[in-house]
């Protein structure tokens, strides 16, 4: 925004690099969003022997309009990298220990809903994803796998959707003696009041976020605000209350567990994933592609998915 406002001191910090910049760019699979690209492409513009330096666990881009960004903001591919096999023999990532609890639910889609979905590069729909977090037979499944396993999952971050959601659980887990808290934004929180909707203010889930590090909580609820940035070397186990479509977000939440011994964290981790019974069938990030060579795609092509209906081009013609 600073740069599209012509901002004056960035004006002026770019005039003394005199061309000469070096940009680092932390999480670098988000480069090809519309707004960095246009900063990236207008720096190149200002500064044409600009350096830039990507860092990324994921350098992959689900949105296949938008993946040849990454080759062409990045046209020398990955550069360096590191097998997590070999960080894992390290001491560096912890070894993952896969689980999954089928929940016996089945969600309800529409046909029509899911061929029209099946055909975007889309997580699930916000709709279905409403079923699954608001189903109470469901999150009683999650609670209960908890409690009846606390002893070998011990320190745990579960991602969940809503957060009515989250209170469901944090309340369920502490009417079983679980020492649980929960974080999300208050925006996320359709509440009646202001009143309410301010409780879950910044400080609060600072509060708690800082309780999790300090060993007060036992287990840490949260909806989409732990995926990257936050660093708990101490956490055992990770519960992914629903599968995802997306292999960025499935190794984002998985790597929330995987601090190894080296970084203070743990020899293995848990990875617990609550299956559904989809009666579709769903192109799901798989837990085997995070060790496969699928990341090692220097241009980061998400997987193709194969069209469910042919259209005539003499419809088209007709529609033009």
């Amino acid at each position: 925004r600073a740069y599209r406002e012509n901002h004056a001191a960035l004006r002026a910090f770019i005039d003394s690099a005199k061309g000469k910049l070096m940009v680092v760019f932390d999480e670098a699979h988000h480069a090809p969003a519309p707004s960095y690209t246009e900063f990236i492409v207008a720096l190149r513009r200002d500064a044409p022997k600009m350096k830039l330096l990507g860092l990324t666990a994921t350098p992959i881009y689900n949105d296949e309009k938008r993946a040849g960004w990454l080759h062409k903001l990045f046209p020398q591919g990955i550069t360096s990298q590191v097998s997590a096999s070999k960080l894992i023999a390290a001491g560096i990532l912890a070894k993952p220990v896969f689980k999954t609890c089928n929940t016996q639910f089945v969600p309800k889609f529409d046909a029509t809903q899911f061929q029209r979905w099946s055909a975007t590069y889309k997580d699930v729909p916000e709709d279905i994803i409403e079923q699954l977090a608001k189903n109470q037979p469901r999150n009683d499944t999650i609670w209960k796998m908890y409690v009846d396993n606390r002893q070998e999952f011990g320190k745990t971050i579960i991602f969940a959707d809503r957060w009515v959601q989250c209170d469901y659980l944090r309340e369920k887990l502490r009417d079983n003696g679980v020492r649980a808290d929960v974080v999300y934004s208050h925006v996320d929180a359709a509440l009646p009041s202001v009143e309410a909707r301010n409780r879950r203010t910044r400080d609060e889930n600072a509060k708690v976020l800082r309780a999790f590090h300090q060993n007060q909580l036992d287990v840490l609820i949260n909806v989409k605000m732990l995926t990257e940035g936050t660093d708990v070397p101490s956490v055992q186990t990770v519960f992914l209350t629903r599968q995802t479509t997306s292999p960025i977000l499935l190794r984002q939440m998985v790597g929330r567990a995987l601090r190894g011994e080296k970084f203070g964290g743990t020899n293995t981790a848990n990875i617990v994933l609550f299956s559904d019974d989809w009666r579709e069938s769903i192109q799901w990030a798989e837990f085997d592609e995070l060790w496969g060579s699928r990341a090692d795609d220097a241009k980061g092509e998400p997987r193709k998915r194969l069209p469910l209906q042919l259209i005539s081009i003499e419809l088209i013609r007709r529609l033009a």
